[in-house]
């Protein structure tokens, strides 16, 4: 399997290029408001959009450059899937969703929420013209600074994956959801809660679940473009 590093010489100037802060903390966004924010993962699926849409939704969907076509509705919230395994680079796999799709993608999700070092990660993607990036768990956006430096990208963490297939056996491919059942999250008020479910297992998990939990707490729901422009475009 290749694995496809960072350019280094292209990062550091990215990073010397950014204005220097007298922050030396993150920047951290908890909305006012109960949001909800549920995402699809890997491939476009009609029974997943339709039923968001059926809702007055539209869902995200982080697509994989292999799996891309040319037809989706206008209304879909496209995203990239950025596969770190794959022989093509992050900016190869860029051209090849804009190339399909005609989409400017705004955020980015790893395929199988593979990391490197946080720091590298979201700055790799920022340089890239990515603005949001939804790999890593939790339950808090933020906008990364080291070095004095605020990384121009947000990290939107999920806190839902795959409930409730996904246990700690399943931890070297994807990640824990953070509550032992994603019904606390709604029930503590948390927000916003990102939830993760792969079509391939829709079978499997409580992905409808979702929307029915959202509404009898009364959270909005938004898709990952949406929440960026509403809450952390000016943030």
């Amino acid at each position: 399997m290749k694995t496809r590093f960072f350019e280094k010489e292209d990062m550091l100037a990215f990073y010397r290029s950014l204005p220097l802060t007298e922050r030396i903390e993150s920047v951290a966004l908890r909305p006012r408001v109960k949001i909800a924010i549920l995402t699809h993962d890997d491939r476009f699926d009609e029974e997943m959009y339709g039923y968001g849409r059926a809702r007055g939704y539209s869902p995200t969907f982080f697509l994989l450059s292999r799996w891309l076509r040319q037809d989706y509705p206008a209304e879909a919230d496209l995203a990239l899937h950025y596969n770190k395994a794959s022989q093509h680079s992050l900016r190869e796999q860029l051209a090849i969703f804009r190339d399909a799709t005609g989409v400017e993608p705004l955020a980015n999700r790893n395929h199988r929420l593979w990391w490197r070092a946080t720091h590298l990660d979201l700055a790799h993607l920022a340089m890239n013209g990515f603005r949001v990036d939804s790999s890593q768990v939790g339950l808090t956006p933020y906008r990364l600074v080291a070095e004095q430096r605020q990384l121009p990208i947000w990290e939107l963490p999920l806190s839902v994956c795959d409930y409730p297939v996904v246990s700690v056996t399943r931890m070297a491919t994807c990640t824990l959801n953070a509550a032992a059942n994603m019904r606390t999250l709604f029930e503590r008020g948390l927000t916003p809660i990102v939830g993760l479910f792969h079509p391939y297992l829709k079978t499997q998990t409580h992905w409808r679940d979702f929307y029915a939990l959202a509404s009898d707490h009364g959270y909005r729901l938004m898709n990952v473009r949406q929440f960026y422009e509403a809450h952390l475009a000016r943030a």
